[in-house]
């Protein structure tokens, strides 16, 4: 994972990440990779368009942008990931709990922990 240290209320947050799926099945469900920066302050989810169910065998590169939300408050952020399932519409199922990653960082709540990144105070 590739970021800036340093992101703007408001501004655009570029992520570069390399993944590998070494030798696994894709997913056959419809799961949505999510990205999220987390703080004692709260919470943004930014959804990525990728689709997980094309994760055939081998390493590639993604380069994603997300635009940051003008009232984001201030502070130190951690960048997590998660692959998130979605729950059902007829009959209404609860989602499962997020993809297991074979990667180190992974959470209670099922989310890995990437990184930090600072969210400046908004200009004047």
């Amino acid at each position: 994972m590739r970021h800036p240290q340093t992101a703007d209320p408001g501004g655009t947050l570029r992520l570069s990440s390399t993944w590998s799926n070494l030798g696994c099945t894709p997913s056959y469900t419809q799961r949505r990779l999510v990205y999220a920066l987390t703080s004692d302050a709260g919470r943004h989810e930014m959804p990525s368009d990728a689709d997980v169910r094309k994760w055939l065998p081998g390493t590639w590169e993604m380069a994603e942008s997300f635009e940051l939300p003008q009232n984001l408050p201030p502070g130190t952020y951690r960048l997590e990931v998660g692959i998130l399932d979605q729950a059902g519409v007829d009959p209404e199922t609860q989602p499962l709990p997020p993809l297991g990653l074979r990667i180190a960082g992974r959470g209670e709540d099922g989310w890995y922990s990437l990184s930090e990144i600072e969210v400046a105070p908004a200009g004047p």
